[in-house]
């Protein structure tokens, strides 16, 4: 087999391993995010308590993101990796064995850390063996198997129910799994000189690659605010309790219809602007969302276009972070991106909530377009300033 063929093949299996171990803990966190939130429910526990347990692992975003690309570059990233792995079981096993919310302050941040930590190396190793012609599609094939993943975890809850080891069981076994492609993948994992990061991430925030940055924050806000008021906003504006949590399921089924198609468009035209067009189209939708209370049978596709073009924005910024940056910046800028979407995930459900008590009837359309206007303009000032990228035609 010829040196090329050979290169090949371990850039195929380093892809495939990437993407198995992503997928198997996305399932495994769209099945303990809603188990603990059930169990603390369950519990009586207070609201505050229980808003302080989620905000512990989100929080591992923002203090332990940054530190990753010095981790890759210490210990290489499959150490780290299976690091993440370790962690992630260990937590896993002890919310079970310690059942009580505050001691969960602790492992959920411990949670929080391995996963977002994981996410970047993964990020990181898909871009870097992506090649730059295919590199949409194989992002897109990526986001959608992480998007369809996480989804399956509320369903299996549906099967396993909150009672006993069986769920937590399941989420161990599934991280498992997500350990076992590093076995077969020593030669084609990055090497360490693409992990350590010339930039800070402070230079990163401020480079040229501004606009996929702006999308991270502008996704976390999207995402907060969207899981904690879309079903609330529903009801208050007249639907039943089973047609305000089926705004989140379409929502969701836009973000996950959109990867594939999303991947392939960015492989063939001006990717900044692709992500231009994506951010008005998101833009629009929002503004359109009173429209659609009004009138349900336009509710549904609005919602469809609204996801859409949000998981559109996911991957075509990731996309760009690939082209735009190289090697050993690759893993400062996916840790840039994990902690700006933090930063947004923090910063969006309280001023959701400001609005929702002064604006009523139109308060979540003025967060979701306000977010997306920030980006649409950050879009725009990067066109006018002559620095994007484009696909590969």
């Amino acid at each position: 087999m010829s040196l090329a063929a050979t290169t090949s093949n371990h850039r195929r299996l380093g892809l495939i391993a990437a993407t198995i171990c992503t997928s198997a803990v996305g399932t495994t966190m769209g099945l303990v995010w809603p188990l603990l939130s059930l169990l603390l429910a369950r519990a009586q526990a207070d609201g505050a308590l229980i808003g302080f347990n989620s905000a512990a692992q989100t929080a591992a975003s923002l203090v332990i993101a940054p530190f990753a690309p010095r981790m890759f570059a210490r210990w290489g990233m499959k150490r780290v990796i299976a690091a993440c792995i370790i962690a992630i079981l260990a937590a896993l096993f002890l919310l079970k064995v310690f059942e009580d919310p505050r001691a969960w302050l602790a492992i959920r941040f411990v949670l929080g850390g391995g996963v977002v930590v994981l996410f970047i190396g993964t990020q990181t190793w898909v871009n870097r063996l992506a090649p730059d012609h295919a590199r949409g599609r194989i992002i897109g094939l990526f986001g959608f198997l992480w998007a369809a993943a996480y989804a399956l975890g509320p369903l299996t809850l549906r099967v396993t129910g909150i009672e006993g080891w069986l769920p937590f069981a399941i989420a161990i076994g599934l991280v498992g799994l997500a350990g076992l492609p590093l076995l077969f993948v020593v030669d084609v994992l990055p090497d360490q000189s693409l992990a350590g990061g010339k930039r800070d991430l402070l230079a990163a925030l401020l480079s040229f690659a501004s606009p996929a940055f702006v999308a991270s924050m502008a996704l976390g806000c999207f995402d907060s605010v969207n899981v904690s008021f879309l079903p609330l906003y529903g009801l208050r504006n007249g639907l039943s309790q089973v047609e305000a949590v089926s705004l989140l399921f379409v929502l969701e089924v836009g973000v996950l219809a959109s990867q594939l198609p999303s991947g392939w468009a960015s492989d063939r035209m001006d990717r900044d602007r692709l992500l231009t067009v994506l951010a008005a189209l998101a833009l629009l939708a929002s503004l359109m969302l009173p429209f659609g209370f009004e009138r349900k049978l336009l509710l549904w596709p609005i919602l469809f276009l609204l996801g859409g073009a949000a998981g559109a924005v996911w991957t075509v910024s990731l996309v760009l972070v690939g082209q735009l940056f190289q090697n050993d910046d690759l893993s400062t800028a996916s840790a840039s991106r994990s902690v700006l979407y933090g930063i947004g995930s923090v910063i969006g459900p309280p001023v959701a909530g400001l609005a929702f008590d002064h604006w009523g009837r139109l308060s979540l359309p003025i967060v979701l377009s306000t977010v997306c206007a920030g980006l649409l303009v950050s879009c725009l000032l990067l066109r006018r300033q002559g620095r994007g990228g484009r696909g590969t035609r």
